[in-house]
């Protein structure tokens, strides 16, 4: 019998399985200014960053420590003023506008704070629309991945009638449909009560530690990063020397 995740035609697994020697994600003495009339801001000073495919990385950090530029910068939605960031092996730094766009579409899922769902569209639809972009694959795609996220009863409803944690899985199905080779997830609990973040950063280590989705999540909450591998800590625009890794056991997050 297939698994919920299984391609209804070809029997592979929705999330493909990668291996974890493979980088996907590299940044090199990135850097990013921003100029306000005269003044130069320093978002970003001189970040390096590697992240393995399978690994479940939280970017932690204060307000203003540069790490919402940061995942912008990741996501292609920001250039950077100098540097290197190789998505999956490429160097979106250094590539046209319309190439950082299809690289978004095919290789890239979001998840938003504020969850970003179409409101006119049903679930169903928002997640058809999202594969649509994709070019499209077979419906069985959707069905594994609404089963996955526990929302089977509610395909009909539009995002209003839908609770915030079920809008955020919501949120989590649409940024997966893809296959994308990295997941970034910007304060994904923030808009949540701690029911429903427990529920959604659950959903998000299932999703890195069954089916090795590559992850990369924003956050300023230590009990949501628990949930992540590595937690890697920035400041001021810089990436702190101390990395730590989580043993994660028991709801509870241990970090060593």
């Amino acid at each position: 019998m297939n698994s919920p995740l299984d391609d209804g035609n070809s029997g592979s697994n929705l999330l493909r399985k990668v291996h974890h020697q493979r980088s996907a994600l590299e940044v090199r003495d990135l850097r990013m200014v921003f100029r306000v009339a005269e003044i130069e801001i320093h978002a970003l000073k001189g970040v390096d960053l590697l992240v393995r495919a399978g690994e479940f990385v939280a970017i932690m950090g204060p307000s203003g420590c540069g790490k919402s530029t940061l995942l912008h910068i990741l996501g292609g939605l920001l250039q950077p003023t100098s540097g290197e960031v190789y998505v999956d092996g490429v160097d979106i730094a250094r590539i046209s506008d319309s190439e950082r766009t299809e690289i978004r579409r095919r290789k890239i899922g979001f998840v938003f704070q504020r969850f970003n769902l179409l409101p006119t569209l049903t679930a169903r639809d928002n997640l058809r629309l999202a594969r649509e972009i994709r070019n499209g694959r077979q419906p069985q795609d959707i069905e594994g991945i609404v089963s996955l996220v526990g929302l089977n009863e509610k395909l009909r409803h539009k995002p209003y009638e839908l609770s915030g944690g079920e809008q955020q899985r919501l949120g989590i199905a649409r940024a997966i449909i893809n296959h994308p080779a990295i997941l970034l997830a910007d304060e994904p609990t923030g808009n949540l009560d701690s029911t429903n973040s427990e529920m959604v950063l659950t959903l998000l280590k299932t999703l890195n530690e069954q089916y090795k989705q590559t992850t990369i999540m924003i956050t300023h909450d230590p009990d949501a990063a628990s949930y992540a591998s590595r937690i890697v800590e920035m400041k001021d625009g810089r990436i702190l020397n101390r990395v730590q890794n989580v043993i994660y056991a028991m709801g509870t997050g241990t970090v060593f």
